[in-house]
């Protein structure tokens, strides 16, 4: 896998999960199993915005040449991922999620892993 394809499943990933969030709060916490009231849909909205911030970030930086701007990116990913996926599990194997929440481990952990790969091993993106 290239680094260009690591940016375009993120940006995909990240449109569907913040589309979601800003647009359909309820939605995204019953999936979860989780009961929100007002406050919690709008944190989640406030996530979602973030996810479409990274959706630009993501899509733009799909086709840019190795250099410094890419590789710091690639870390801010690489440490999103790394702090996302130690999240996600501890909130699975506390039981504060359902077994949909199986999916946010193994997605921040693929990102976690590429970004990681990209930023420490083959740091050209491949």
């Amino acid at each position: 896998m290239k680094l260009g394809a690591l940016f375009s499943f993120n940006a995909i990933v990240a449109t569907i999960f913040g589309l979601t969030a800003v647009l359909l709060p309820g939605l995204l916490y019953s999936t979860y199993g989780l009961r929100s009231d007002a406050g919690a849909q709008l944190v989640a909205q406030f996530l979602g915005a973030a996810l479409l911030s990274d959706v630009v970030i993501a899509w733009s930086m799909r086709n840019v040449e190795p250099g410094p701007v890419r590789q710091t990116l690639t870390l801010a990913f690489f440490l999103q991922g790394t702090i996302g996926v130690l999240i996600s599990l501890i909130a699975q194997l506390s039981g504060v999620l359902n077994a949909f929440g199986w999916v946010n481990v193994l997605l921040t952990g693929i990102f976690a892993v590429g970004y990681g790969y990209f930023r420490f091993v083959q740091p050209n993106g491949a």
